[in-house]
C-alpha cells in the first residue's frame, strides 16, 4: 500500500499526540516537530477531532489537542482506511505460521516503529495489530516520508537521534550548524545528496537504540538536568586532564612537531577558557531562570524574576558562543589531520588525540541539545507564561 501525505500526517499525528507528555500538544509543535506544513496538520488534526481520534480543546491560549480514545482501541488499519480512498493490499499475514510473509520486504512498518520512538512501545504494540495488511510502498515515498532534504539538520536528528554517528561520519554539523537546511548542510560538507540519503536510510532502517531518550518531549527541567550530570560534569573533568595531556606531549615531541603543537595550544587553551565560563554562566543564570518559569507554569513556585530581561537575550548571548565553540573545534581538527597520529607518536600523544576527539564528539551532542531542543522550547516556554 501506498500511502497518501494526508495518511502519513494522520498517523503521525496520532503517534505524536501518544507519546507526549504534556496534557494537550499543538498543531504548532507537531508542524515543527515534523517540518511540515502547518495548514496540512490542522486539516488533518480536524479530521481525526470528526473521527473520534483526537479531542481538540478550543482556547486562544488554554487550546491544544489531545487522544479523544484509549491507545488500545486504535486501529492502525482502521485509520488509513478511514483517510485512503484506494486500498490496493495484498495480504501478508500467516495466521498459521503466525507471521507477515514479506516482512523482509516491508517497510512500512519499519517507518512505524521510527515515527512511534522507543519511549511509546507499549502503545505500539497494542496499536499494531496483526491483522493489519500492508504491500511495501514505492521506495521514493517512504525516503521522501522519512527524509525531508528542506529539514534542518538539527530538527533531523531532534527526529532520528540515531543518525548522529553518521553525521560526524559524514562531517555533517549538526550543533552548531542546525538550523541549516539538510542539503545545504551536506553541500557545505562537500558531500553528495543522494549518497548521504542512502547513508542516512540504511541507519534508519537499523533498529534504534532501545535505551535513547526522547529529550524532546521530556520536561526541561529533566533535560536542563541531564545536561548538566552528563554533558557539564564530562567537559569539566576532561578539560584539566587534556590540558595536562597535551603539555606532556609538547615537552616530548615539541622538537618534531613544536610548530603544530603550539598552534593546538592556543586554540586549545581558547576553547578551555570560553567553555569554563559558558557551562558558569548556563549553571547559574540560564538554566536556573528556565527552570523556574516551568515552576511558574506548574504552579509551584511565584513567577521568577529575571534580571537579564527575556530568557532570549542569555540564549542568543549561549548561542554565539556554541558557535565559537565549534569553531575551535574545527580548528584543532584540521591541524591535527582529523587526529591523526603522526608516526612515532606515543601512547600519551594517543590519549590527547583520543580525548580531544571524544570531547569534540560529547559537545556536539551536548550542543544539539540545547540549540536544537532546550533553547526553542524555552523560548515557548516563556510566551506561555507571560500569555
Amino acid at each position: 500500500m501506498q500511502l497518501k501525505q494526508n495518511t502519513d500526517y494522520a498517523l503521525r499525528i496520532l503517534m505524536y499526540v501518544a507519546r507526549s507528555k504534556e496534557p494537550l500538544v499543538s498543531s504548532r509543535e507537531i508542524s515543527e516537530f515534523y517540518d511540515i506544513s502547518y495548514s496540512h496538520v490542522v486539516k488533518t488534526v480536524n479530521r481525526l477531532g470528526k473521527f473520534g481520534y483526537l479531542e481538540l480543546k478550543r482556547g486562544r491560549y488554554g487550546g491544544g489537542i489531545r487522544l479523544g480514545k484509549n491507545p488500545a482501541e486504535i486501529d492502525i488499519g482502521t485509520v488509513v482506511r478511514q483517510f485512503e480512498t484506494n486500498l490496493d493490499i495484498v495480504e501478508c499475514f500467516d495466521e498459521d505460521r503466525n507471521q507477515c510473509t514479506i516482512a523482509g520486504g516491508c517497510r512500512l512498518k519499519a517507518l512505524f516503529q521510527d515515527a512511534l520512538g522507543p519511549s511509546s512501545m507499549p502503545w505500539k504494540e497494542k496499536l499494531w495489530p496483526t491483522s493489519f495488511r500492508c504491500r511495501p510502498p514505492n521506495k521514493d515515498l517512504i525516503m521522501n516520508t522519512l527524509i525531508n532534504p528542506n529539514i534542518t539538520v538539527g530538527n533531523l536528528v531532534v527526529r532520528h537521534p540515531q543518525l548522529r554517528q553518521k553525521l560526524e561520519e559524514l562531517g555533517i554539523d549538526y550543533c552548531c550548524g542546525g538550523k541549516r537546511p539538510l542539503t545545504e548542510a551536506v553541500e557545505a560538507a562537500g558531500q553528495h545528496w543522494p549518497e548521504t540519503e542512502a547513508a542516512l536510510l540504511a541507519v534508519l532502517e537499523q533498529r534504534p537504540e532501545m535505551d535513547s531518550t526522547d529529550w524532546s518531549s521530556a520536561p526541561l527541567s529533566e533535560l536542563i538536568d541531564h545536561i548538566v550530570n552528563t554533558h557539564h560534569v564530562f567537559t569539566k573533568e576532561q578539560l584539566p586532564r587534556l590540558d595536562g595531556l597535551l603539555e606532556k606531549v609538547q615537552i616530548a615531541h615539541g622538537e618534531h612537531h613544536g610548530e603544530m603543537l603550539g598552534k593546538l595550544r592556543l586554540a586549545y587553551t581558547a576553547i578551555r577558557t570560553e567553555l569554563e565560563s559558558h557551562l558558569m554562566k548556563e549553571e547559574q543564570i540560564l538554566f536556573p531562570l528556565i527552570k523556574a518559569t516551568e515552576a511558574f507554569i506548574n504552579g509551584s513556585a511565584p513567577r521568577p524574576v529575571s534580571h537579564c530581561g527575556s530568557v532570549v537575550n542569555p540564549i542568543r548571548q549561549m548561542e554565539v558562543e556554541h558557535d565559537d565553540a565549534g569553531d575551535e573545534l574545527a580548528v584543532m581538527r584540521k591541524l591535527t589531520g582529523n587526529y591523526t597520529l603522526p608516526d612515532g607518536a606515543c601512547p600519551t600523544f594517543e590519549a590527547l588525540y583520543d580525548g580531544l576527539a571524544a570531547l569534540e564528539n560529547d559537545l556536539h551532542q551536548h550542543i544539539h541539545l540545547e540549540n536544537n531542543i532546550l533553547f526553542p522550547k524555552a523560548v515557548k516556554q516563556e510566551a506561555q507564561a507571560n500569555a
